[in-house]
């Protein structure tokens, strides 16, 4: 992170919807670090303690997206001269019935804060996509591709995406989409592979999944906060989908391998016991040269050392995972 970017967001408000979240707890983190005054919007009855350091130096607002009228009084009220919109509900199920519930969340909630916010004009807004907007499109993604949405998850995050774009050529208001790869890291919720094959590790239990031949491209979280804050600070990313990767992708068999490897292989992997989603690509990577153009950013952390990172912050805190795992929203 340069010198520059940290005086750019010093002093100024910033409002981070999901800011409580595993992506948005370091994101939060790093903008009170820098000296901003932070906002973090979350649902009523969300779970804070990711952010506990710092809890007491932002302020907090319980509100759902979906109060259109109470969203824009915290707006008007609040005056954010840059808007992080991190807030989703993550269902990555293949199958309809989400469908409704995930528009609510994910495109009405989008749309009423876009709403919201054209009326004050804040610097920047920046969306965060997913890289399974892509879908089925051959690898590696580029942003000039056309997404091949292959789940509701997917499908209306790439349609708050255009939704946003669509606000910057009729409004003119700036904004820039980041698509980030496979993020992982400390404090992860237990939803994704590699924090819940660490658990099943720790807590020496089989683990059961499919053959694993999947090649996926992982980025580690405080590399991602690290691009998104760059994008609210490069004015030339306007209007931009913006791709950010590691610059690699691995083998999920082969990750599976390392992580076990590394805590003494303390449990017994059950390759092709369960099948691929049948939708999935077996090549799931993006392409984040135009990080670099447009936000002067590239991954930094090596895939090895950010795993064991993780893997040493899980083994710390593996009662505390334990006891809050069942109630963990993101």
């Amino acid at each position: 992170m340069t010198v520059d970017i940290k005086k750019f967001y010093r002093g100024k408000r910033i409002l981070i919807t999901g800011g409580a979240g595993f992506i948005g707890s370091y994101l939060t983190e790093k903008l009170v670090d820098f000296g901003a005054k932070v906002f973090v919007l979350e649902k009523p009855g969300a779970n804070f303690w990711r952010i506990d350091r710092i809890i007491k130096k932002i302020k907090v607002i319980n509100l759902d997206l979906k109060d259109l009228f109470r969203l824009k009084k915290l707006v008007l009220a609040n005056q954010p001269d840059i808007v992080f919109n991190l807030a989703a509900c993550l269902d990555t199920r293949q199958v309809i019935q989400p469908l409704r519930g995930l528009l609510q969340d994910n495109f009405t909630g989008t749309l009423n804060l876009l709403q919201a916010i054209t009326e004050i004009r804040p610097e920047k807004f920046i969306q965060l996509g997913t890289m399974e907007e892509y879908g089925r499109q051959k690898t590696p993604f580029l942003e000039n591709q056309r997404e091949i949405p292959i789940s509701p998850y997917s499908l209306t995050k790439t349609m708050a995406s255009h939704l946003a774009l669509l606000f910057y050529r009729l409004t003119g208001l700036n904004v820039c989409i980041v698509r980030p790869a496979a993020v992982f890291g400390p404090r992860q919720g237990l939803r994704t592979l590699i924090p819940n094959f660490i658990m099943s590790c720790l807590s020496k239990k089989d683990f059961d999944m499919n053959p694993g031949n999947q090649l996926r491209d992982f980025i580690y979280v405080e590399d991602l906060a690290d691009g998104i804050l760059a994008a609210g600070f490069f004015k030339k990313s306007s209007g931009e989908i913006i791709n950010l990767g590691s610059g690699n992708f691995y083998k999920i068999k082969d990750v599976v391998n390392k992580i076990n490897n590394l805590l003494g292989s303390l449990i017994k992997v059950n390759f092709g016991a369960r099948p691929y989603r049948p939708l999935d690509n077996m090549k799931f990577y993006m392409d984040s040269s135009k990080a670099k153009k447009f936000l002067n950013w590239r991954a930094s952390t090596k895939f090895d050392s950010a795993l064991l990172k993780t893997i040493k912050w899980y083994h710390k805190n593996h009662d505390l995972i334990s006891n809050i795992q069942h109630g963990l929203k993101k």
